[in-house]
């Protein structure tokens, strides 16, 4: 092996590592949490609707219906 192809190898080799270190050493994006606050928020309210929803129900009627009409 010549010293050009030598000095031709190393430099191909540096240039390899420099991307591989470049691919180990990626930064990671902040991740937004704005999402996950308006999804917790939003089970928040719906959840607190629904419970409003079961205590202003009016209580089921457990009365036999036909009885009350007088049909027996």
């Amino acid at each position: 092996m010549t010293e050009s192809e030598s000095r031709q190898s190393d430099e191909r080799f540096a240039r390899a590592m420099a991307r591989a270190r470049a691919y180990l050493h990626h930064q990671e994006t902040p991740q937004k949490v704005w999402p996950v606050l308006a999804a917790a928020g939003f089970f928040a309210v719906s959840s607190m609707v629904f419970a409003t929803a079961a205590v202003m129900a009016p209580s089921p009627d457990l009365t036999h219906a036909p009885a009350v009409r007088g049909l027996q």
